[in-house]
């Protein structure tokens, strides 16, 4: 029997509706206009780390501006020391050094931008300011301070001219080259920072009783900042716009309900899905190791005679070849999966008869144009999955543990809970934490379980986030988003692991309670794939 479920908007229309971004009333610039049309290009050279600049004289007699360190990796990047400096001349620089070896220039980027040069900051920022070692080793370099950027891209700020505006300008960090291009873009003074990674900013304006927020992308190859998302609140006719500024689609539009504040009675809706984009406008570069360029790869799912799975690599010209060659030609899909911004994610075609089956995961990039990047699966036989019910409103993981289980091994030192409950008594919050010490260098404030509840307007579950601390419990399962239907079915998990991220559809007969399968991609297939019965 056919099955054909997509999750449509009536039942999670909304549910990808806003995660991150803030509100944007100003009148933002159209998706792909080029906030640098303005600004003078710069020049700069790129020595590698092996062929620093040599440090001379000159440099002593330059005047430090404003520096702070920079990590290029979250996790092993090497630090660089970034500043700007005034020369004696009065031409301002970038530098870029090692942060222990401040004299061996890597990088200096001639500064020309309107006005006077005020200061350079991180485009995310965090930790505390302290005050840097001077060229001559000492601390008293007038009032200056270093602090650390989250990520390495820098934005340089400058009083606008004649004018006297203040401007600012990001300098996009090149990871292969290791160094800043050269050339800035400028973005708006009033910018908010929403993704380190993916260079994402929001913007606000608030005119009567209309809230506006626009989020952007900073597209690294044309420098063209580009409209992704918009917000509109209107809070006198009580209406709610979302509008996808890449496609130019309305993604909800309608009457929502306002506490007397005037602000989203559930706005926790509307807010907990916004970051979990589908896609964003970033060039695709395919996987040298997967050969998109020799057609469609589909990823075979085989058990060795262990009952382990092995996963390998058949290419495919289109996608008919392969519905075709395993007699799905000219069939409707067994199973559709449409996420929360309404786009084909998953096809499945499947013979109960036969127990074969084989779909399509579909992925999208929007650089320059919107592309759908095609993967497939394939697999011969169904497992069986033994169907646990995880009840969504357990206060506890898998293993019905807290954390507070550790409290007499030593390393857990104390234990608190907080929670936070709706008006119905449902659980919005959950978060175990306490003082640990994991690592051996001493307590510290550590979370041990956290989970989030995400409710639609009629009070059902829409959401629930989860994370874990790895040190207790693992890499695997660590975290993890489960989504719902307007019956509190669970109907798709997303679930980290340690190569990757397993995907986990839950297929539904009729009305019943329990699914009749679960479609398995483990990293989106490429790890492994497979169709269970839940028994």
């Amino acid at each position: 029997m056919k099955k054909q479920i997509a999750m449509c908007a009536a039942c999670l229309g909304m549910l990808g509706i806003f995660l991150y971004v803030g509100f944007d009333t100003q009148n933002a610039p159209m998706a792909q206009q080029n906030y640098n049309e303005n600004s003078n290009a710069l020049s700069a050279s790129y020595p590698t780390d092996e062929e620093p600049v040599e440090n001379t004289d000159t440099l002593s007699r330059d005047t430090l501006i404003s520096g702070l360190r920079i990590k290029e990796d979250w996790y092993f990047g090497e630090e660089y020391w970034v500043a700007l400096y005034q020369r004696a001349s009065g031409e301002t620089v970038i530098r870029v050094s090692r942060l222990q070896e401040k004299d061996d220039i890597l990088q200096e980027v001639p500064v020309s931008l309107p006005g006077e040069v005020l200061e350079i900051s991180g485009f995310f920022t965090s930790g505390e300011s302290r005050t840097p070692a001077c060229d001559d080793g000492t601390t008293d370099c007038g009032d200056v301070s270093e602090v650390c950027a989250m990520g390495p891209d820098v934005v340089v700020t400058c009083s606008g001219g004649s004018a006297g505006e203040v401007r600012k300008f990001l300098y996009l960090w090149e990871g292969k080259t290791h160094a800043f291009d050269a050339e800035p873009v400028e973005i708006p003074a009033d910018y908010v920072p929403e993704s380190i990674t993916l260079r994402i900013f929001s913007r606000t304006r608030q005119k009567g009783p209309v809230s506006r927020q626009m989020l952007y992308q900073v597209d690294e190859q044309t420098k063209n900042i580009i409209e992704i998302r918009s917000y509109t609140l209107d809070r006198e006719e009580e209406t709610l716009e979302i509008r996808d500024g890449l496609r130019q689609r309305t993604l909800f539009s309608g009457n929502v309900l306002l506490d007397e504040s005037g602000n989203l009675q559930n706005e926790a809706y509307f807010d907990c899905f916004f970051s979990a984009m589908s896609y964003v406008t970033k060039p695709w570069e395919p996987d040298p190791n997967i050969g998109y360029e020799e057609g469609i790869p589909v990823f075979a799912a085989e058990y060795d005679e262990y009952g382990l799975m092995d996963s390998h690599r058949i290419y495919y010209p289109d996608k008919e070849a392969l519905l075709s060659e395993q007699g799905f030609s000219g069939q409707e899909p067994f199973y559709q999966y449409t996420d929360t911004w309404g786009d084909l994610v998953v096809e499945l075609y499947f013979n109960p008869a036969t127990e074969t089956g084989c779909g399509f995961y579909y992925d999208y990039e929007f650089h320059p144009e919107q592309e759908q990047i095609v993967t497939g699966y394939l697999f011969h036989g169904v497992g069986e999955h033994e169907w646990v019910q995880y009840q969504p409103y357990v206060l506890e993981n898998r293993d019905g543990e807290t954390g507070k289980e550790w409290l007499d091994g030593g390393e857990v030192l104390s234990y608190e809970e907080e929670y936070r409950y709706r008006a119905d008594g449902k659980p919005e919050y959950f978060c175990a934490k306490g003082l640990a010490d994991f690592y051996g260098n001493g307590p510290e404030e550590t979370i041990f379980l956290q989970i989030d509840f995400v409710y639609r307007d009629d009070g059902c579950l829409a959401c629930r986030k989860y994370s874990h601390n790895t040190w207790m419990w693992g890499t695997s399962f660590s975290s993890g988003t489960y989504l719902y239907d307007e019956k509190e079915r669970l109907i798709y998990e997303n679930l980290y692991v340690t190569h990757g991220g397993m995907s986990l559809y839950y297929i539904y007969e009729d009305d019943s309670d329990k699914p009749a399968y679960a479609l398995m991609l483990d990293n989106c297939g490429s790890w492994g794939c497979g169709l269970f019965t839940v028994e």
